[in-house]
Formats: structure tokens, C-alpha cells, sequence
């Protein structure tokens, strides 16, 4: 483990660092790591911040601003249920009547529909009137204040109601109505902004829904109430029904309603308040806030009435209203409007149509088509709490799943709901009038339309409310005033589409459609996140960035570094696990580390603390072996990359794709930035090129520069390790650069594959094949082609096509080739016979087939070279006389060949078939001896003492057929191979490599990335003696030669009793004995095995005969 002494940490010469905001667009934490819901926006310790004020009083002020919002399309859709009698007592033209001869004449019937046509206008330009004005309304609101707004307003809208009420003329009763919705359209706007003003984000969705059930519930409830008073009322007794209640509410705002726009200050720490601490506490100065600890005195009654006579931003007017309209761009705002305006449309056709068709087809009376409304209020109710509670639950439970972390398309899925209600109604509406079914059906029609649009249109406003809070007011502006133009059209244009396509088709043209917007949310759910951060940054968009005074402290205070860009960079390549020592140098990295298990717990690699850096690397190593897939090794500097040691060796000759990344000392000592040098280690860790000490066992070495591009380097890195011929990756950066804090954002993760590599030409595929059909004594040989599982058959394929085959595995690193085919020639390395034999050898995947100075081929022998990397760039010295050398994906180019075996010389393997199956006859009868042979090898030795054959052939036979083995043998290497006699792919795997101490940890990473048991062993041959097998080939006679191990320095003795460091180790957790005996190892070995199937690890120190 890499160490050094560490000093008392002296921060007074450090420069602090705010947090800096970022802003999410409703990207928010909801839920702590425990689960606890957190109170977004953060309430301050200020008393008249609306969130502080009682839950009760704050729903009053909700119901307040409804109930307002209910008076002024009470007002604008109400008196359409006495239509015909404004416009008889308007425009003195009477509908066609039987009993009245005179009214069927055609001048009669023209000045009647050109009445109705007229008083049309009545209603579809109030909607009009009502949305546009609130391109001047909502400025003022933000600008100055909810409160006066709302007085000023409704003051006005009730004196307009009164003028209504006494109009004499078309022209007169069409002006009154058009000013008086004007002044009221304030509060279709307004009352959302007021709604977030007093509620946390997870109270929203039940708040919004009162505000959706109120828009529409006021225009079937003025329709209800104005039903009702034709019996003994004309229309102009609702007009100052409409001005009572408007002055009243009017009244009760002025007198019981304070400005609830608040400055809030942006927190600088993350001390975050819950549902349960602001519960516990007992009033609302007791709870801990994030702001200032002086708390301002609570006002009185005359200071809360009083009207705010301070800007409360400092943006421009004109900024606020322009903004509605570049707003209606971005595509959450856009399908929210579209889907709003749908809604309210359909309903105002719905009720435009409803007193002609239920007069005509069911012959109701006007009071009672205004009992027809009923259905609609009750499912304008019905709808509150589905637009609200359910939605608000469904984004519940999303953010759970999420660790706590809302996203405004959480609450999505709930629109599903309207989107079957909707087309569902429509047909039931259309239908049912079309064909004149019972009046209940089309009433149904409107109770379920009534409900699927109270849901839907408080869903769909909330949700674009949860993604730009801080201009709410600016994004229902922009709903509301296109909403009005759509309404305004589609009525427009209701009664003519009615007349050309009857109820039927006309509605159900609107069912599909509607079903159709509503279904976008899906698309939404999926991809809004990104479709909002990209939207965002549109040139055309950034018109509409809000000045920090508009936030509302909901933006996320999130600390994202460098660090945080450098995690998110992995995962999303694919790395899970980071096998970590940290030290000085990471800070910002345990930081990041905390903050992402935290709020991405599904989303952010693992980590596992390796005391060993070499075990780290080995780990890793020994995952990415089964899996393929990169993962990651955090070190320290340079005394950690040096700790690496000869783990990054093997890595490179292993071709084993792994990230390394280490720190640097600091560049700045003043503090110039934070990441500054703080401790005394950092100026003796500093040194000229930290990863020269790697660079040349790597693919590619990188520094991380600026925190910006950190992803893109980290997956150029991971292109490198993954491309053939795979490898090891080395980036490193300094304190500073992993400390800085920058914008969030997301690369194209499809765009850093990997390099492809591909099979052989159609020319020297065909010159591979004819040298192996024409071969006498054919020969692959074979290293670590087996990593990729698929070439094992494919080998096995290519040798039951052309019997006489053999297959010489060296095991570079990976099982390449079955042991129970009869091609097998076990595991040999440096020189074989066969090598000597073979007219034809086909080198696939290996690095040393033949040593040249033991075993070499015949002078005349054809050898072809297929290999990810055939020219071996990190070995200065490799050369074959190979008469092709080609870069080829194994598995294609095997493929390639054995389908031009079967179907180009499909012909010559079958006129040769004598010829084969003789050369396959001698197959079996070699592999019989070999098998024969290898048997011999285990038999144990006559003084109750065993070798190596022995000791493997047994832990073979007490093991599980579908055992992985982790080899690290040396001299012992071909013994262990035969013995095993391993047949399945990815079953064996060894490092390939000269670094010894590498199978403990890769034996950890294949557990992790299989969740096989772990099984230990360790085979103790008395010494280190491999130094003696390489002085015995350059010096067979020497001196050395004659001497023991001990005058050689490569004994052990004495022998460490290797059981007992490991029982010490894992604080006599695992099984660990000893057994140098043939008793003892008959007794001990089925424990062991035992031992690890009931999930303990098993160390068994086999202790072999001596036999030098």
C-alpha cells in the first residue's frame, strides 16, 4: 500500500469556494439517502415566507385563488345555456318554431342563425380577451407583486360584470364582456404562480389539480346556474349574479389575502430541511434553515395587507412579457399548450353544442340542459384528486426508485389516465347524440371528458411549472394565451364542423386526435430530460434565461466538479466497479464518490478499498478477463502507480482492458485555486512525469487538463483499452482540475466504440484455406484466442472438418481449446514435436508459439499468422517466418474459413474421406497415450507424499464440473494443464504474463463477475523454481547445476505456513489447513470444497514432495 506520513490539516491559509448553483430544470433532490422527503424550495428562517405559513391558511389562499380562477369563465361560458335568449332579446330574432309560422319564413330563420353566429362572439372573443391580457398581467405580477394585481383586477372585472348587466346593444354587451374578461384573465395566470409560491414541489400536483378542476368547473357551473335561472330569470340577473360574487371575492382578497411573492436568497450549503425535522419542530423558528441565523420579526396584519411598493426583480418589463412567446419553443411548454388548449376547445365546443343538441335530438328545456351540467362538475371534482394525489404519488415512487431524485416527467405516466378518458368520452358524446341514444349517454360523455381534462391539464401544467419554476408566471402566459387561440378556433369553427361532419365525425375526429397529443408523453418521459438540457441552450432560448433574483431557491445547490463529470463518464461507458486506494490527491474524487451513492445509488459505479494497488489492478483485471468490459483503478500518485508494480505488466501483456486513473500533486501552493497544496507530502510527491512509469505497458497515457472535457478523454481512454489488441489506460490529474465546478452535461456514448477490426480478404481467405486442405500434418497453434468464448467451437469445428488436426494450446491467458477433443495437445510452451512436424501451422492469438532456440518449425513448413495484433507493438523483439500475417477478428476469420471448407472445397474434403478418417483413427490412438501418460502423472508417491499431478487430479475430481480455475503456475504450469483437462470455454483462465502475485486478486474480480465461489490454493513447492529451470537452459552443466536452492537463494526455507496468514488475515472467517500428506489431503480437500459451497472461502497449503 502506497503511505505516507500525513500532517494536521491547517486550513486557514485555504481560500473558501461557494457552492454554485446549478440550474436543473426541475432536476431536484426530493428524498435523502434514508428515503426522507426533503422540502423543495427550501423554506428560509423569515416567518412571512409563504412557505413557513400554516398548512391551513395556505390551502385557504389555494381555495381563494380558485374560486377566483372559477368566477371568470362562471362569467365568460355561463350565459351560453341562454343563448337563444340573448339573442331574441339582443337582436330580436326568434329561433324556428312550428307554432309560429312567421318564424320558419327564410328572412326569420337567416336573422336568426345570423343572430346566433353574432352572439357567438360573446363567448369565443372573451376567451380571446382573457388570454392576451395576461401578456400585461403576469409582467406586472412579477414585477410588482401578486397582491395588487389580483385587487386591481377583479375590482375592475366586477364593475365590468355590472356594465354587462345593463347593456342595451349588441355592440355595448360585446364590449363590456370582451374589458371585463381582460381584467379577469389575470387570474388564470396568477393563480398558478400563487399556488408555487406556497407549496413544496411534492405538494404542487394536488394544488395544480384544484386549479385545473376550477378552470373548467366554471364554465359548467356558470352553464349550470344560468340553466336554472331562466325559469323565472332573464340574462341579465346572472350578469349581476357574476358581479356580486366577483366584488365579494374582490372583498376577501383585499382583506384577507397577502402578497405572496417572496425574495428568496440562494442557500450555500446543502444543510438540506425534511418533512420529518420541520414536523418535529414545534414552530417554525426551531427548525434549522439554510439561510441567515438573524430572523426578521413576523409582520403585522397592516404590513401583510400592504401592497409591495419595491421591484421584486430587476429584470426589465418588456424581458418578461417578451418571454412568453421564444417560451412556447421549447417542447415540454409547446405539448403542455397543445394539450391545454385541446382540452379547454373541446369542452367549449362540448358546451356550444350542447344546448342545440340536446334541445333538438332530446328536446330539453334550457334549465334543463343546465342540469346537464351537473355531470360535468361532479367529474371536474372527480378529476382533482387524479390530476393531484395520483400524479403526485406516481412521481413519488419514481423518485424513490431514483434515490431520491425528482425529474418533472415523473409524474407523466399519470396523463395515461386522460388519455384514455379523453377519446373515450368524445365517441360516447358524439356517438351517443348521433345516434340518439338515451341522454345519459351523452352526458357520461361529458362527466368522463370533464374528468380526463381536470387530470390532464393539471398534470400537464404542473409539469411544465416543476421544469422552469423560476418564470412559471412567463410559461402559463404562453399556455394561456395560445391555449385562448386555439380554444378561439376551434369554436370558431365547432358549428360548421358539426354541420359538415356531423356529431360523429366531428367528434370522432377529436377523440383521435386527442389521443395522439396525449400520447406524447411518452416520447416526454423518455427522452425529456435530454430534450430539456438541449432545448435549453438554443440560441432563440437563451432570450429567455431568468436573472438570479427570479430563483426560488429549487434550484439544485449542487457542488458538480470535475469529479462528478469524471464518475458519470464511467458508468456510462460501462464501468461498475472502481477498485480504489485514495490518498491526498482526491478530495474532490471521495467527494463526488459520496455525493453520487447518494443521489444516483443505481446510477454510480461501486467501489472496493484495496489496501494493495496491485491487488486494485489484479481485481480489476480478473473482472474485465470474464466480462470484457473496462473497469476502473483509483490510485495516488506516484507512489501508488509505482505500487501497481508488475500488475500493470500483466494487464498489458494480458490484454486486459482497464482505466488507471491517479492524482497529481497540486500545481498552485498560494491557493490560488481550490485544490491548492495543503500538506507537506504534496512537494516530495511531485515529480517530472508521473506516467512515464506506466506509459510504456499502456495504450494510452492522457492528463486531465480542464474539468470540460473530462468525459470525452475518459472514454478516448476506454477506445484505447477496448480496441484490439486491448490493454491498460493511464490518466491523471491534478487536485485543481478535478476541484472545478462546472455545468452538468451528457456526451453520445454510442460515439466511442471501440475500433472494429474484420476477417480476412476473399484472396487470402482462400490461400488459408488450400494451405490447410492440402497440409499432411496440419497444426494451430493457439494462446488467448479463448477469451473470446465464441472461437473455442469454432476451433473444435475447424478440427472435426479436417480430421488429423491438432490443436497446441500455450495458454497465454485462456482455456483455447478442449481437452476431451482428440486434437488436443494440452498445454505446452517453448517446444512441442509438433511444432517440428507440422508441414502447415496456422498461429492464432499467441505470442510465443515456439521458442527458437529449443523448437522450431521445419524449414519447409507454411506458417500463416491471424492476430489482433500480429506485429506484437509492444514487444521490441518478435518476428515468424509466417507467409501471411493478417489483423483479423479470430472469430470472424475462423468463421470465414470453415464456411469456405464446407461449401468452396466442400468437394475435396468429401472425395478424401478414407484419407480423413485414417488420419483421425491415429488421432485417437495419440490422444489414448496421452491421456494414458497423463494418468501416470497423478499416481502419488510410495512415502505418503505427493506431487503436483496427484494434487491437481484430485481437487479436479472433489470439484464441481462447472468450476472456473485462476492459474498461477510456473514450472508447474504444463502439469497443472493436463491434469485439469479443462472442456469448457471461459472455464481456465491465467495471466499470460511474467508478474507473479496476480491470481489472488483476478481469482476476487472473475468472483465478482460471476458470482462463483471462491476457491483458494496454493501449491508450495519449497521454493522459487523457475530461476533454476532458466539457468538449466543456458547452463545444463554448470555449477549452479549441482547445488541445492538453498546455495542457489531461491529456497523458501523456512516454509511460511501460508494457512495461517490467511486464517489471520480474514479475521478467521475462512477455512485454512494444511496437508502434505496423502491422508491429510484425502481428509482436508473435501472440507475445503464443502467449506467454499457453503460460502467460505478455502485456503488448503498443499505442500508437494520435493524433487530437486
Amino acid at each position: 500500500m502506497a503511505s505516507h506520513p500525513e500532517n494536521e490539516l491547517d486550513s486557514s491559509g485555504i481560500t473558501a469556494v461557494n457552492r454554485q448553483p446549478v440550474n436543473t430544470l426541475g432536476h431536484v433532490r426530493l428524498q435523502d439517502e434514508t428515503g426522507t422527503r426533503l422540502l423543495v424550495p427550501q423554506p428560509s428562517s423569515d416567518p412571512n415566507d409563504p412557505l413557513n405559513w400554516s398548512k391551513p391558511f395556505k390551502i385557504y389562499l389555494a381555495m381563494l385563488t380558485c374560486t377566483a380562477l372559477t368566477w371568470v369563465n362562471f362569467f365568460a361560458a355561463g350565459p351560453s345555456t341562454v343563448l337563444v335568449e340573448i339573442v331574441i332579446n339582443v337582436f330580436g330574432a326568434y329561433p324556428p318554431d312550428p307554432r309560429s309560422p312567421a318564424s320558419l319564413s327564410p328572412s326569420s330563420i337567416a336573422a336568426f342563425q345570423h343572430g346566433v353566429s353574432k352572439a357567438a362572439f360573446l363567448f369565443s372573443a372573451t376567451s380571446v380577451s382573457a388570454g392576451v391580457s395576461n401578456l400585461l398581467w403576469v409582467p406586472l405580477a412579477v414585477k410588482y407583486g401578486r397582491r395588487s394585481v389580483y385587487t386591481f383586477t377583479f375590482l375592475a372585472f366586477g364593475l365590468c360584470c355590472i356594465w354587462s348587466a345593463r347593456a342595451t346593444s349588441y355592440s355595448t354587451l360585446l364590449a363590456s364582456r370582451i374589458i371585463a374578461s381582460w381584467f379577469a384573465g389575470g387570474a388564470e395566470c396568477i393563480a398558478p404562480m400563487t399556488i408555487a409560491d406556497l407549496f413544496f414541489l411534492h405538494e404542487r400536483g394536488q394544488m395544480t389539480a384544484m386549479y385545473s378542476a376550477a378552470l373548467s368547473t366554471g364554465a359548467a357551473l356558470g352553464s349550470f346556474i344560468s340553466g336554472v335561472m331562466s325559469v323565472s330569470q332573464s340574462w341579465r340577473s346572472f350578469h349581476y349574479l357574476c358581479a356580486g360574487v366577483v366584488l365579494a371575492t374582490t372583498v376577501l382578497i383585499f382583506f384577507t389575502m397577502p402578497e405572496t411573492a417572496y425574495q428568496r436568497v440562494i442557500p450555500e450549503t446543502e444543510e438540506r430541511t425534511t418533512t420529518d425535522s420541520k414536523e418535529e419542530a414545534t414552530n417554525v423558528s426551531q427548525v434549522e434553515r439554510v439561510e441567515e441565523a438573524n430572523t426578521p420579526p413576523k409582520k403585522s396584519f397592516i404590513q401583510r395587507m400592504a401592497f409591495t411598493r419595491t421591484h421584486l426583480t430587476t429584470e426589465s418589463i418588456w424581458k418578461i412579457a417578451f418571454r412568453p412567446f421564444p417560451v412556447l419553443l421549447l417542447p415540454p411548454v409547446l405539448w403542455s399548450t397543445i394539450s391545454f388548449g385541446i382540452g379547454i376547445g373541446i369542452f367549449v365546443i362540448m358546451g356550444t353544442t350542447a344546448a342545440t343538441a340536446f334541445s333538438q335530438v332530446y328536446h330539453f328545456t334550457v334549465w334543463q340542459i343546465g342540469l346537464v351540467w351537473i355531470a360535468s362538475i361532479v367529474g371536474n371534482l372527480l378529476g382533482i384528486p387524479f390530476g393531484g394525489w395520483f400524479s403526485d404519488w406516481v412521481a413519488d415512487r419514481a423518485t424513490k426508485k431514483n434515490g431520491g431524485i425528482r425529474e418533472p416527467e415523473m409524474r407523466l405516466p399519470a396523463v395515461s389516465v386522460a388519455m384514455i378518458a379523453y377519446p373515450g368520452s368524445l365517441l360516447l358524446y358524439g356517438l351517443g347524440i348521433h345516434f340518439k341514444t338515451h341522454w345519459i349517454v351523452p352526458t357520461l360523455g361529458l362527466f368522463v371528458f370533464s374528468f380526463g381534462s381536470s387530470a390532464a391539464i393539471g398534470i400537464t401544467v404542473v409539469y411544465t411549472i416543476d421544469c422552469y419554476r423560476p418564470i412559471a408566471g412567463e410559461v402559463v402566459v404562453s399556455q394561456i394565451v395560445f391555449k385562448s387561440a386555439i380554444t378561439f378556433l376551434m369554436s370558431f369553427y365547432a358549428n360548421p364542423w358539426v354541420d359538415q361532419d356531423g356529431y360523429a365525425g366531428a367528434f370522432a375526429a377529436m377523440a383521435s386526435f386527442s389521443f395522439v397529443i396525449l400520447a406524447l408523453w411518452i416520447p416526454l418521459y423518455i427522452w425529456g430530460k435530454q430534450i430539456r438540457t438541449a432545448t435549453f441552450k438554443w440560441r432563440v432560448i437563451q432570450l429567455t434565461h431568468w436573472a438570479a433574483d427570479r430563483e426560488t431557491a429549487e434550484r439544485e445547490i449542487r457542488e458538480y466538479t470535475a469529479s462528478s463529470a469524471f464518475f458519470e463518464a464511467l458508468w456510462d461507458a460501462g464501468v461498475r466497479y472502481c477498485f480504489v486506494n485514495l490518498g491526498s490527491d482526491h478530495p474532490s474524487i471521495m467527494e463526488a464518490m459520496v455525493k453520487g451513492q447518494r443521489e444516483r445509488p443505481n446510477r454510480f459505479p461501486k467501489f472496493i478499498t484495496c489496501p494493495s494497488e496491485m491487488v486494485a489492478l489484479s481485481i480489476a483485471d480478473g473482472y474485465a478477463r470474464v466480462t470484457g468490459e473496462p473497469q476502473a483503478v483509483i490510485v495516488h500518485v506516484d507512489v501508488g502507480t509505482q505500487a501497481l508494480g508488475c500488475a500493470v505488466h500483466n494487464a498489458s501483456v494480458g490484454r486486459v482492458p482497464v482505466l488507471i486513473f491517479a492524482g497529481l500533486s497540486p500545481c498552485t501552493m498560494e491557493g490560488e485555486y481550490r485544490g491548492s497544496r495543503t500538506e507537506f507530502i504534496h512537494w516530495l510527491q511531485d515529480v517530472p512525469d508521473q506516467k512515464a512509469i506506466v506509459s510504456q505497458y499502456c495504450r494510452y497515457t492522457a492528463e486531465l487538463k480542464k474539468g470540460k472535457n473530462i468525459k470525452q478523454i475518459v472514454n478516448r481512454a476506454l477506445s484505447f483499452a477496448t480496441s484490439e489488441p486491448r490493454g491498460p489506460v493511464y490518466i491523471q490529474g491534478v487536485r485543481e482540475v478535478m476541484e472545478e465546478v462546472i455545468e452538468p452535461y451528457e456526451i453520445r456514448q454510442e460515439f466511442w466504440s471501440p475500433v472494429a477490426l474484420g476477417g480476412l480478404t476473399p484472396k487470402h481467405l482462400n490461400l488459408v484455406a488450400e494451405a490447410l486442405i492440402s497440409a499432411q500434418e496440419p497444426l494451430v497453434i493457439t494462446g488467448y484466442s479463448g477469451r473470446d468464448t465464441a472461437v473455442v467451437p469454432l476451433l473444435v469445428e475447424l478440427a472435426n472438418i479436417l480430421k488429423g488436426l491438432r490443436v497446441l494450446d500455450t495458454m497465454g491467458s485462456d482455456l483455447c481449446f478442449p481437452a476431451d477433443h482428440p486434437g488436443w495437445l494440452s498445454v505446452r510452451y517453448g517446444s512441442d514435436q509438433a511444432v517440428r512436424t507440422a508441414d502447415v501451422i496456422l498461429v492464432v492469438d499467441c505470442d510465443v508459439p515456439w521458442i527458437n532456440t529449443q523448437c522450431k518449425p521445419a524449414d519447409g513448413a507454411k506458417i500463416i499468422h491471424l492476430d489482433v495484433d500480429p506485429l506484437k507493438q509492444q514487444m521490441p523483439l518478435f518476428y515468424i517466418d509466417a507467409i501471411l500475417r493478417c489483423r483479423v477478428n479470430t472469430a470472424f476469420a475462423l468463421g470465414q474459413i470453415i464456411e469456405h471448407l464446407k461449401t468452396e472445397l466442400s468437394d475435396r474434403i468429401s472425395a478424401n474421406q478414407e484419407y480423413y478418417a485414417s488420419r483421425w483413427s491415429a488421432l485417437e490412438e495419440s490422444y489414448t497415450r496421452k491421456l494414458k501418460a497423463i494418468a501416470s502423472q497423478a499416481e502419488p508417491n510410495s512415502d505418503d507424499s505427493f506431487g503436483c499431478g496427484h494434487l491437481i487430479s484430485q481437487v479436479r475430481k472433489a470439484c464441481p464440473v462447472d468450476t472456473i480455475w485462476v492459474v498461477e503456475a510456473v514450472t508447474n504450469t504444463f502439469t497443472v494443464a493436463d491434469q485439469l483437462q479443462a472442456t469448457l470455454p471461459g472455464s481456465v483462465f491465467s495471466s499470460g504474463a511474467g508478474g507473479l502475485g496476480w491470481s489472488g486478486g483476478a481469482a476476487l474480480g472473475i468472483k465478482l463477475a460471476t458470482d462463483v465461489c471462491h476457491r483458494g490454493k496454493v501449491l508450495n513447492n519449497n521454493g522459487w523454481n523457475a530461476p533454476r529451470k532458466s539457468l538449466l537452459l543456458v547452463h545444463p552443466d554448470g555449477l549452479g547445476s549441482k547445488v541445492t536452492n538453498e546455495e542457489l537463494n531461491i529456497s523458501f526455507e523456512p516454509n511460511p505456513a501460508y494457512s495461517v496468514i490467511a486464517k489471520g488475515a480474514s479475521g478467521g472467517r475462512c477455512w485454512a489447513e494444511q496437508a502434505s500428506t496423502l491422508e491429510e489431503l484425502a481428509r482436508k480437500l473435501p472440507e475445503a470444497v464443502a467449506a467454499v459451497q457453503s460460502g467460505i472461502s478455502a485456503i488448503l497449503d498443499a505442500r508437494l514432495a520435493c524433487t530437486l
